[in-house]
């Protein structure tokens, strides 16, 4: 299944988001986390990773990310806005969940913009 994008738009606590990832294919959950920081560490370092989205999973059977979903776009379920861009996750099945960076960070970060009406 390929999940096409319509925009994007900000992160909001309760809003509802899918993502298609590499491992896990295509997941739901559920944001209860906006423009949070995390200390991570990356190859022997810890870095700060800013304007970070949480993104708990809203179907006990289901995974919410695994190694490999990383760089998968969530989308806010109805309208198919880009949301945030996944990097990371906790696969504890008692408190799984999945971190991402605000999508529009990323694409001021990278100076790009998304064209919708192509």
């Amino acid at each position: 299944m390929i999940l096409r994008f319509s925009g994007a738009t900000a992160p909001a606590l309760g809003m509802r988001v899918t993502k298609s990832g590499r491992t896990t294919k295509v997941t739901e959950g559920a944001i209860t986390g906006v423009s949070g920081v995390a200390k991570i560490p990356y190859g022997g370092f810890e870095r700060f990773v800013r304007h970070i989205t949480h993104i708990a999973k809203v179907d006990e059977s289901e995974k919410v990310s695994e190694a490999g979903d990383s760089g998968s776009w969530w989308l806010e379920k109805m309208s198919r806005h880009a949301v945030a861009l996944h990097f990371a996750g906790d696969n504890d099945p008692n408190s799984e969940y999945g971190l991402a960076v605000d999508i529009q960070q990323v694409l001021n970060t990278l100076n790009v913009d998304v064209l919708t009406d192509v």
